[in-house]
């Protein structure tokens, strides 16, 4: 008999519990769906996710709408209006690599593609105007 099968106290030899550890697809899902909000800056309530098969990869579809700054703050100039590294394409590319490779850290998950559809704008409320 090999060292690695031998069980010691509930234990093998190489200190693993014996048994199996499967993630759900729902669990999955839950987690591509809040690393997709926070990478965006959405509520996870605006993000809906799918996963399929890519050829034994994941395959996430991903969509939500986008954070946008208020007119009024393009109008003072202090929103984002001018800055071409900060374009909804380059945010979005910028978002769907992170959405990736978080994803694949967090759940173990090889990740083959990352589809992203911006589905609308999304503002924060404004808090109470003085």
């Amino acid at each position: 008999m090999s060292v690695a099968g031998t069980v010691i106290e509930g234990r093998t030899a190489t200190g693993a519990l014996p048994g199996h550890t499967r993630i759900t697809q729902q669990a999955i899902s839950r987690v591509v769906t809040i690393v997709a909000a926070e990478e965006f800056g959405v509520p996870v309530s605006t993000v809906r996710t799918r996963l399929l098969d890519d050829a034994g990869r994941l395959h996430l579809q991903v969509a939500l709408p986008v954070r946008a700054p208020s007119l009024l703050d393009l109008a003072r100039g202090t929103g984002d209006a001018g800055d071409r590294q900060n374009t909804l394409i380059a945010r979005s590319e910028h978002a769907r690599v992170g959405i990736a490779r978080r994803s694949s850290e967090l759940t173990g998950a090889v990740i083959g593609r990352v589809d992203v559809d911006l589905t609308g704008i999304h503002r924060r409320s404004p808090g109470r105007l003085s």
